[in-house]
């Protein structure tokens, strides 16, 4: 409380965080975080915020508490933060812990603070909702900590624990129109969902600021060039009970365990945060004259070695617009001495077997470790009997590909099955749908689920309440990955940490032999991200989706029809031809001379597209603007696409 005063921050905020979550203190990181990303957001000249701390370091909360204090000091309606999380499974843990927050904030308030889940277990409409659907959102339960809550309604999410039953009505997860018709104050997202967002639903655009009209009925939004009077047949409920919305302008945008957004991602998720900053901009310039805004970025990662080099790429700043924390590898350092807890301690064990394949080993290791924990005597040929805990062992076991997890689940229900009958041994891969993945998630963590053999979809930020022996079968390429592996284990409790090292290969034979050194100093080892913005091909990329987010962004002022493509012939002449440009290259935010290099490639494209909406006018029987680009434009040129850089080729063999 005291910290925060020094800030000028909420007093309720700081009530919450030690009354009701039982915070003693801030990690000396969490606060030279908060300090900084509070001077951004007073509209500094540093507008970004890099902070890097190791798992477990306290991360979430040094961005959440001034995203939080924001959301208290403005009672605008609208999204204040978007918060991207490269994959689902981590979107949903950290949606769990911004829930537990808000529920005891909450309960402080007069006006509640929303949150919003937006990705693709997310219904589209209400005819999408089923039990399955609703199964796939492992939210747990703030109040009980054991039950899960399931949507079921568009406004409510009411734990399944029968001796519970608590329902919460500030979590939007029902459908996807609520998230547009009524913007919450926290949303929680992806990249490659509002990529579409920005290029072919102008009526989606309430989160970054747009107004829209929304039906009260059903949840539908509209963004006419007029008054809309009655909601759609097709679409909405066909009702009259329409109301205009103006919501604010996002003031944060931020991307957690940025580290993923590499190699291709990272490319193309460094253009896409451009365009969407350029959006915000462009609406808070055009509908909110009279607020005060700032746009705060926020990149948050426990593994980056690069931090300068990284944070002007990614989010293309220049030297002197941005804060590091920590600000270099030293400080880093004095953070790991003056917060590491010295009652958690992870044991770590290498091994390299010859005699035994290595999924054969991990099978025995496995057997070994649980038969000593539940029954106090490991198999006959090893030791004498020991001292039990009773409980079987919290087991999660990583492998590098979908192929080794299948046979690894194989391999120990083998060979335990004599012994431990009732050890349970399940996966967690992209084998699995999600709802599989999901029951995977709340039995493991229940502990009626014993041992989880999972790819990278549990490498990242998935914090389960209880781990006490990680697996490593086989090294990661990367020792950044492998820290993340590891950082799953050793939060609540001491855990073991077992790496299996594959005699075939030559980097596990380097990391059997200086793993541990490595670890030792780990900052020393982390790989740098490589990220840049001069790839050609993703820049072509991006300018080809600019020109549809200049679409919907002025469709008002210009006229342009979503459901008639021959509106959009008119970009290519005059006056809107030179907004175009403009505006595509200030978006993409590209150096002048890719600018010069690439104007070719925007007048073919634009040439391309409205000789087609002169086509469309001519037939007589044009088709909307949508249609065309999911049916021909956007598998032509690979548009939304933000896992690769160029479009996808087919290869046909033929044998002979």
């Amino acid at each position: 409380s005291d910290f925060l005063a020094k800030l000028g921050m909420q007093k309720k905020l700081a009530e919450t965080l030690e009354s009701d979550m039982k915070y003693k203190h801030l990690t000396k990181f969490q606060e030279d975080s908060i300090e900084k990303i509070q001077d951004a957001v007073k509209g500094t000249e540093r507008d970004t915020v890099l902070i890097s701390a190791r798992t477990g370091g306290g991360k979430t909360e040094a961005f959440m508490i001034p995203i939080l204090e924001k959301c208290l000091s403005d009672d605008s309606m609208g999204t204040k933060a978007i918060i991207f999380y490269p994959t689902k499974p981590l979107a949903n843990d950290q949606a769990s812990r911004f829930i537990k927050v808000l529920y005891h904030l909450n309960k402080r308030l007069q006006r509640k603070l929303t949150l919003g889940i937006l990705h693709g277990d997310i219904p589209k409409n209400e005819d999408n909702v089923s039990q399955e659907k609703n199964e796939g959102l492992p939210f747990e339960c703030p109040e009980c900590g054991t039950g899960l809550l399931r949507p079921t309604d568009p406004k409510k999410l009411v734990c399944d624990n029968e001796k519970c039953k608590q329902a919460l009505d500030f979590v939007w997860a029902y459908t996807r129109p609520q998230i547009y018709s009524s913007p919450p104050d926290i949303l929680i997202t992806n990249p490659d969902t509002l990529v579409w967002d920005l290029m072919v639903r102008p009526h989606h655009h309430s989160i970054f600021g747009r107004p829209v009209y929304a039906c009260k009925d059903c949840g539908m939004t509209y963004a006419p060039a007029g008054r809309k009077a009655s909601c759609n047949a097709q679409d909405g409920c066909n009702g009259k009970n329409l109301e205009q919305i103006t919501p604010c302008p996002p003031s944060f945008l931020v991307y957690d365990e940025v580290h993923l957004c590499r190699g291709s991602f990272g490319i193309n998720c460094s253009f896409v945060s451009s365009r969407i900053e350029y959006m915000i901009k462009k609406y808070a310039e055009a509908f909110h004259k009279d607020y005060q805004h700032t746009l705060t970025k926020i990149g948050s990662s426990a593994t980056i070695a690069n931090g300068n080099e990284f944070v002007t790429r990614f989010f293309n700043s220049s030297q002197g617009k941005y804060w590091l924390v920590p600000e270099n590898n030293e400080k880093s350092e004095d953070y790991y001495e003056e917060e590491s807890d010295k009652t958690l301690r992870r044991h770590h064990v290498y091994t390299l077997p010859y005699a035994y394949p290595s999924e054969s080993t991990v099978g025995l290791a496995i057997q070994y470790l649980q038969e000593r924990a539940k029954n106090g005597k490991p198999p006959v040929m090893f030791e004498k009997e020991k001292a039990a805990i009773g409980n079987y062992l919290q087991t999660l076991a990583f492998v590098n590909a979908v192929k080794s997890s299948n046979a690894l689940i194989t391999q120990v229900r083998r060979t335990v099955a004599g012994d431990l009958p009732d050890l349970q041994v399940d996966g967690h891969t992209t084998d699995f749908d999600k709802s599989q993945r999901s029951k995977v998630e709340r039995d493991f963590n229940k502990g009626s689920l014993h041992v989880v053999f999972a790819t990278s979809t549990l490498e990242v930020g998935v914090d389960f309440r209880k781990v006490d022996c990680i697996v490593i079968n086989g090294f990661p390429y990367s020792f950044n990955d492998y820290l993340q592996r590891i950082g799953r284990g050793g939060r609540q409790g001491d855990s073991i940490v077992l790496t299996v090292c594959q005699n075939w290969k030559p980097i596990d034979h380097y990391y059997y032999s200086n793993g541990i050194h490595a670890l030792k100093k780990q900052h020393a080892n982390i790989e740098p991200i490589p990220i840049t913005r001069d790839n050609t091909e993703a820049i072509k990329k991006h300018i080809q989706g600019a020109v549809f987010d200049y679409i919907m962004r002025n469709k008002d002022t210009d006229g342009f029809d979503m459901d008639n493509i021959s509106s959009i012939a008119s970009i290519a002449e005059g006056d809107k031809r030179q907004n175009l440009n403009r505006e595509v290259f200030e978006s993409v935010n590209i150096p002048d001379a890719f600018q010069k290099q690439c104007l070719p490639q925007l007048d073919q494209f634009v040439s391309e597209i409205t000789q087609e909406a002169h086509s469309a006018s001519m037939s007589g029987r044009p088709k909307g603007i949508f249609y065309r680009f999911l049916n021909d434009w956007n598998p032509k040129w690979n548009i939304s696409s933000l896992r690769s850089t160029e479009p996808d080729v087919a290869i046909e063999v033929f044998w002979q």
